[in-house]
């Protein structure tokens, strides 16, 4: 069952469509999207990306008859998350917000999960410690909700150490009947497999992903979040134990995976713009 795997688009516009119109060239039955969905940019922005353009996208994949897995990422406000659910609710035949939620889709389970690990960034929506115990202290002292009239100035200091750490949201995500046959759709790349790698050398990622995936050990995990990771390891493939776990990375150029979930052979693309 052939599919494709995109993440970090940023309100490209033009990366959607080429995404949707090579799935139409090629009959593929399904597009899968990991995150990071609207341009950077404010409420206005990001508020009009969804009822501009992502509301004629999603009617483009239910015409095409395509299913679209889709799920906000950390630099997407989540004070427009009701927005965006009330916009892809009207297309339920193909497009569904997977974001901690479980589909069932040509005899496999797909499972979304967007936080992410606490990092120097100011918008803290999505934001957590990575393990219940053992974690670093926090990456800033400051940061911002989103809200409706803008922002919300918070302490992030204390807001860190109250939140619920990556570790025990994972734990609360929908159970598959078959975790063999199970595609988990994670922003956050897990820790120790190369896909996290930033600029610098430095390894960004989660301890609490790696270890769940270990314990579990689905059949397949997507990832995206630190663009220039490939660039810097050379790797977007890996496995960690039993499970094959992707992160594609995302460039200027389009970049983006095509799978298969029968054959589990995938080709990492990449489109020069």
């Amino acid at each position: 069952m052939k599919f494709i795997y995109v993440t970090d688009l940023h309100g490209d516009e033009s990366k959607y469509i080429y995404i949707l119109e090579f799935a139409g060239k090629n009959n593929i039955p399904l597009v899968i999207n990991g995150g990071d969905l609207y341009p950077k940019d404010d409420h206005e922005g990001q508020s009009a990306f969804i009822t501009d353009f992502l509301d004629t996208h999603f009617d483009a994949y239910n015409k095409a008859g395509i299913h679209f897995l889709i799920l906000p990422g950390n630099d997407d406000f989540k004070i427009l998350d009701p927005l965006f659910e009330k916009t892809i609710n009207k297309y339920p035949q193909y497009c569904h917000n997977i974001a901690n939620k479980k589909m069932e889709l040509f005899g496999f389970s797909f499972i979304g999960f967007n936080l992410v690990q606490d990092a120097p960034f100011l918008l803290k929506d999505r934001f957590r410690k990575d393990l219940i115990v053992g974690s670093f202290g926090p990456a800033t002292n400051d940061g911002i909700y989103s809200v409706e009239s803008g922002f919300r100035k918070i302490n992030w200091v204390e807001e860190y150490y109250s939140l619920p750490s990556l570790e025990e949201e994972m734990e609360l995500l929908p159970v598959p009947q078959n975790y063999q046959q199970t595609i988990y759709i994670i922003h956050q790349p897990p820790k120790e497999c190369t896909l996290a790698i930033i600029y610098g050398g430095k390894d960004v990622g989660s301890i609490a992903v790696q270890n769940y995936l270990l314990k579990n050990q689905p059949l397949l995990s997507l990832h995206g979040h630190i663009h220039e990771s490939f660039k810097m390891s050379g790797l977007w493939l890996t496995r960690l134990g039993e499970t094959i776990a992707i992160q594609p990375g995302q460039e200027y150029n389009l970049i983006f995976i095509e799978g298969d979930l029968r054959s589990m052979q995938f080709t990492r693309k990449e489109i020069t713009a």
